[in-house]
Formats: C-alpha cells, structure tokens, sequence
C-alpha cells in the first residue's frame, strides 16, 4: 500500500516544478502590483513623395473640349487632345503625318476602285473604362464630322462614302468616293463611341466640361472652372509608354500672374494670348525666362454668312468689304501681340507657313477702304440712303448682326470697332455674342456651349437679285437614282442633316478663328466647301467643269513661287463604284441626304445641259453648312479634282484665291498667336509642327522634385 501513496505525493511536486520551469523560460518578471503599464513607442510615420507634377500655365479654360469643333478650338483644348485621346497618326517634327503604332498598328490603301483605306487597330489598344477602341470610334468620328455644323476639317470625311468594321471591331475599311492622298490627316483624336453615339447633344454638350474617358496616357481627373484648372492624372490602363509625370494641371490666370508664376517655378511653361502691355512686361521680367512667339493653326476672319440673311446677295457683301479698315482691325484685334506681325492676305495657308503668298488682288473690295464704293454697290443692290444716313430697303433698314464667340477671344475685341466702321458706311449693326468683346473671366467661361440671344429680324429682301448660292430644301426630294437596296451589317449610314445648319446661325458677320495648317485644300474645302461634299454628287452636275479643265491644262495659274504642274494623267474626281452603305431618309428638316447614293456616271458625249447647269447653284444638301454657309460648284468641283490628285494644290488654289477675294465669303484678318514663355534650363519646352500644341510631349517631360508628406497628405 505504500507505493501508490508515494506515487500521488510526487504528482504535486512534479507540477509546481513544471510551473517553475516555464516562468524562467518567459523570462518576464512578475508584475509589481500597483504598476501601471508603459505604452510601446508609436512608430515613426513613413513620409511618401507627393505625385510628381507638372504645372502649365494658360490663360482661359474655353468652353469645351471637343478638339474637332470650331467653338472648342482653343490652346488648351488642343493641348489636351494629344495627352488624352488616341490618333491613327500625329504630327511629325517635320509637320508631315506619322503613324502612331501605339493605336494603329497599320494603315495603308489596300484598294483603288473604290479607293480604300484599311486600318489595323492595336490589340491592346481601350478605353479607361476598359471598352476597346474600336470601328465604332472611326465611324462616329466620321458621320459626327460630316453631318455637324461649324467642325475642323469637315472636307475629308466628306469624301468618306463607307467606314466598314472586321475583325470583330479591331480593324477598319474606309471606303472613299475618290482618291484621297491627304488621307493621313483624317481619324486624329478619336472620341468614345460608346459614351457618345445614343446621348443627345453629346457632340456639342458631352465634352464640354470634361473627356469621359481616355485612351492616351493621361485622363482628364478634374475641370475646375472656378479655379480656373483642368488636372490630368496618369492613365493606369494606358497600354503605351507610361508618362513621366504623376499629374499635368493647366491653371488659367491672367498674363501678369502668369508671368509671375512661371518666374517663380510655380508652372513650368505657360501658353497665352498676349498684348502690347504683356510684352512689355515680359522685356522688364528679367533673366532666366525664354520668351517666344507661338503662331496658332488659325486664321482670325470675318466669316460672312452666305447662305441667309443680307449677306447672301454677293454685291451688299462686297459692300461690307469696301466698307472696312482691315489695317484697323488688326491694329485693334492683335492689341500690340504677336498677331501683329502675322497680317493674313490669303485663305488657304496662314502667315507663318513657309509656302505662305499674299493673294489679294488689288481690285478685290477687301483691299482696301471705298466709302464710295461700297454705296455703289449697295445701291446697285437695291438700297436707299435714308436722311438719317441709314441704308434700307423696301422701308426695311440694313442691320447687320455681329458676333463674337468666346473661341476667338481676346481678339474679338475688334468687334465694336467694325461696328463703329459699319455705322460710318450708313450700315446698322447688332452685337448678338461678344465673348471676346467682353471677356468672362479667366479660367471659367460660360456654362453652357451656346450664346443665348434674342436676335434681330434680318431683313427680307423685296427686289430681284442674284439667286443664292444655296436654297431652301425641299422636303422628301432627293437624286435620281437613290440607292434602297439593304446591305451588310458591316456597312453604316450617314445620319440626317442637324436642324442647325451651322454654329453661326444667329449672326451675319462673326469674328472667328478658323482652322488651318493641315492639308490646304482640304483646310479651304471645310470653309468653304459645299455642303454634301462633291458639286458632281449633289447638284447633278453631269457637264465638264472648264474651271477643273483649265486648271489641268498646261495654261493653268500659278501661285506666286509655285512650280508644281497638274499630273499628266490626272485621277478622275467621281466616284469608281457605287457605295454601299444604306441611304437614310429625309431627315426631320426636309433634307434628302445624298452623300451616300451612287451619282449618274459622266459620259464623255454629254452636252451641256442649261438645267443641270442652273442646278449647280442649288445643291441637295446631305450635311451642314460650313462656317460660312458659302456654296459655289464650280470651286468645289476645282478642289474636289485638287484633294484627289488630278490638279496640284498650287494650280488650285490660284484658280481659288482670286475668286474667294471677289465672293467674299470670308474676310482674313489676321494669323492667331501667343507667347511661349518658360524656364531658360528648360529644354523640352519646344515649339513643334503648326498644327501641334507646343504641351502635346508633355508627357514625356521631366517634373520638378516632389515635396514630401506625411500620411494625413499635408505638406
């Protein structure tokens, strides 16, 4: 019995010595009582770099971003364009089209009857909401530019009779109604079908205070109007390059605080409209700053609606020419800034262009001020001078409406001046948009894209004059020979004709900056091209143009300096093969849409017919009008046989010139310009190709050191 007590007298041993153990393992001593217990150190926060950042100064934020309309035509719109949306090509330093492989992977014509253009898009190549940019891209782009009102380069895609998507959207057949050799300039900046195509007003509206999406190496993070910012941040699904710069914010401000900012470091270049006074200042800031001219791809005019209103009788706008000091004008638009020395005297190449040559004959009514002249012709046009010294007609006096849109501010200050020009003349004037006449303030611009005015009845005239060069449609009639047969589900259809025929409308006489320093024919064709494209395929023309004869014949005119000849076997300007994309009804306001029905093939025995010939002064319009409303068949025929090859630009445009300084359906002023202004160490801050923002290889520039912070982001 006394083994299993020794054995349960042992058990208690055992289990302090266990306890014991462990409590020299811990190596711990016990608590003392009463202690209280010291907190562990808080660790040292880890300060992370603020993003790098790039600051670049502008002087107004416009009011939209579109970079293919005219109303959105600004500095910054077409800084943005390049940093966040996608191109088939871009400049090149040497201003000639490159491809841009990072979005096309090829591009080449891969056809000639019909004149085809197949693209090839990148794999890779999406949006930043991840939908892929596709062929519905290029076709949007294409009906939008062809069917809108007031668009850069309208005259390219309106030689587009096709767009046809393969390969499940990644590749692109473009399908011409003619050869087309400036072909690269088309599909730059391609906008987001998908966001855009089923919104109303989103051509005018949808990027108005934003771009959606991206598909270039930055997105558009912010627009701040009552700071006056526009921040972009790095694209995280850009499939290219990444760029070197976390963020870019354009900050708008006013010049002297521009030049004071980019003085100091706080932005690293800055882009602005600059006056007398800026310049000044600029020569008075001292060493460390390179100060340059930065002539724009725009040409400051006065645009004359042809189409309606007064201005449609040729001789009352001969009349407002005569009426004019240009050399004022320009004195009062250019304010002293580099404008000054870019006075524009031709309409297809800008001041700055090597190839530029003023073309302004000396008899045209814009040469040069005629009070007088400009009576005899509104006379001849049916007007009375009143006693009051007011010009009117059947008792209804000549009032003329001006305008100004904020696209061309600051130098539609001229405005007023042209007004106070017109009154002299015994002409009555209306400012119904003066954007530029008095500026919004910097930064912010309006809220919405359009002027709302109450504007003034034009006056009806009551004589016979010369018809206008394009008429009221008539509902539901279109061409002979409107194609009604259905077609593949790869083909598109040219949608109907807006019910604005351009941005203009409430003015006969606007002061804007019209595109330039692409293609040059097509440059003037979207000015003053008529609408539907092609003379031949809208107005039934089925007779010989002996102005397109002339221009291929050994006798024809040369610019000044030209020496390029017409092709000795020049490309036919109409179409080879009947298009095959679906023709849309009439639309809403009784236009027959055209542009994609196969026109009556020309025969080499056809007779001048006088009613195809009247005809040619009344076009079917299909798409909008151009800035101007002008419309002269026998011009567009000239530059349709000079976009396709079978007469040399230079021949063309010294047939052109000298008539649109008779027609008048513009008036040039002036080249726009602004200064570029930055750090003298600064050596990526360069002034490229005309076309090209001098902030489009922004993304490759190298960002000032960033501050540091701490986790609660402040400085």
């Amino acid at each position: 019995m006394s083994g299993p007590r020794r054995v349960v007298g042992v058990l208690p041993a055992l289990v302090l010595a266990l306890a014991l153990l462990v409590a020299a393992c811990s190596g711990a001593p016990p608590p003392v009582v009463g202690q209280v217990p010291v907190p562990a150190p808080a660790p040292t926060p880890q300060l992370e770099p603020d993003p790098t950042e790039l600051r670049i100064g502008v002087d107004d934020l416009g009011i939209g971003f579109n970079p293919h309309r005219v109303a959105d035509d600004t500095p910054i719109a077409r800084a943005l364009a390049p940093l966040v949306l996608p191109s088939a090509f871009r400049p090149g330093p040497d201003g000639e089209p490159r491809l841009d492989t990072t979005v096309v992977t090829s591009a080449r014509v891969t056809d000639t009857e019909p004149y085809t253009v197949s693209y090839e898009i990148a794999a890779a190549a999406t949006w930043s909401d991840n939908a892929p940019v596709a062929a519905e891209d290029f076709v949007y782009l294409w009906q939008q530019m062809r069917s809108q009102p007031g668009v850069v380069g309208a005259a390219g895609y309106r030689a587009i009779s096709d767009v046809r998507s393969r390969a499940g959207g990644k590749a692109v057949d473009v399908v011409f109604d003619r050869p087309f050799p400036a072909w690269q300039t088309l599909f730059d900046h391609l906008l987001p079908a998908h966001l855009l195509k089923d919104a109303p007003g989103s051509w005018g509206g949808g990027l108005t205070d934003s771009i959606p999406v991206s598909a270039g190496p930055f997105t558009v993070r912010v627009v701040d109007r009552v700071r006056g910012q526009v921040t972009l941040a790095r694209n995280d699904r850009y499939w290219g390059t990444p760029s070197v710069p976390d963020q870019i914010v354009f900050q708008a401000a006013e010049a002297t605080s521009l030049i004071d900012r980019v003085r100091s470091g706080d932005v690293q270049a800055t882009q602005f409209r600059a006056t007398g006074d800026d310049l000044a200042a600029l020569a008075t800031a001292g060493p460390g700053l390179t100060v340059r001219a930065l002539p724009e791809p725009a040409v400051v005019q006065l645009a004359l609606r042809s189409d309606d209103g007064p201005l449609a009788d040729l001789r009352v706008r001969q009349a407002v020419a005569s009426a004019i000091d240009r050399s004022a004008l320009r004195e009062v638009g250019a304010d002293g800034g580099p404008s000054e020395d870019l006075p524009a005297d031709a309409f297809a190449r800008a001041p700055s262009q090597a190839d530029y040559r003023s073309t302004l004959p000396a008899d045209s009514p814009a040469a040069q001020r005629d009070l007088g002249e400009s009576a005899r012709l509104l006379t001849k046009a049916g007007y009375t001078r009143g006693e009051d010294g007011q010009w009117s007609r059947a008792g209804q006096p000549l009032v003329l409406r001006l305008a100004a849109p904020p696209q061309v501010a600051p130098f539609g200050r001229l405005v007023s001046t042209l007004g106070t020009q017109l009154r002299a003349a015994g002409i009555a004037s209306v400012v119904v948009a003066d954007g530029g006449s008095t500026p919004f303030q910097p930064g912010r611009g309006p809220a919405s894209t359009t002027t709302a005015v109450v504007p003034t009845p034009a006056p009806t005239p009551t004589t016979a004059g010369p018809p206008r060069q394009t008429p009221a449609r008539t509902p539901g009639q279109g061409p002979t020979g409107a194609s009604a047969g259905a077609t593949s589900s790869t083909t598109t259809t040219v949608p109907p004709t807006p019910d604005s025929p351009s941005d203009l409308a409430v003015a006969d006489i606007a002061v804007v900056a019209l595109p330039v320093g692409t293609d040059p024919i097509t440059d003037l064709a979207s000015v003053i091209g008529c609408p539907g494209g092609r003379a031949p395929m809208t107005s039934g023309r089925t007779v010989t143009d002996p102005a397109v004869d002339l221009a291929a014949s050994d006798d024809a005119p040369r610019l000044p300096g030209a020496t390029a000849a017409a092709p000795s076997t020049p490309a036919a300007p109409t179409s080879t093969s009947a298009p095959t994309s679906v023709a849309p009804p009439a639309s809403a306001t009784g236009a027959a849409p055209t542009s994609t029905d196969a026109p009556a093939a020309p025969t080499e025995s056809a007779e001048a017919d006088p009613d195809a010939i009247e005809e040619l002064s009344e076009p079917q319009a299909s798409e909008a009008l151009t800035p101007t409303g002008y419309c002269d068949p026998a011009l567009q025929s000239l530059l349709d046989a000079a976009s396709a090859g079978a007469v040399s630009p230079d021949t063309a445009l010294a047939l052109a010139e000298p008539t649109l300084w008779t027609a008048l359906p513009a008036i040039p002023l002036f080249q726009a310009a602004s200064v570029l202004v930055g750090p003298t160490e600064r050596t990526d801050v360069v002034i490229g190709p005309l076309p090209e923002s001098p902030f489009a290889g922004a993304d490759r520039w190298m960002p000032p050191p960033p501050t540091q912070r701490g986790d609660d982001g402040i400085n």
